[in-house]
């Protein structure tokens, strides 16, 4: 992936920050902090705050959140 989405990201969420952080910041990761992809939706960390906003999902091979993360893009996509 290019550097710019990363470092334009106002979220980068992954389903386990513990396993995602000794990638390092080469691996993906901009300036925002890496966040608990859990920990948005149950308003314990901020998400967006606009639509112009860019949201980046680094999976770490957690194939249950790639599924879940997978079908919420897709009903979001199929009700716009």
């Amino acid at each position: 992936m290019p550097p710019e989405p990363a470092a334009r990201a106002a979220v980068i969420v992954t389903g386990s920050p513990a396993q995602a952080g000794p990638y390092g910041t080469g691996h993906l990761l901009g300036p925002a902090p890496l966040t608990a992809l859990g920990a948005v939706p149950a308003g314990c960390a901020p998400g967006r705050s606009g639509a112009d906003q860019l949201t980046l999902f680094s999976s770490v091979g957690l194939a249950g959140t790639e599924v879940a993360v997978a079908a919420a893009v897709v009903r979001a996509g199929e009700e716009a």
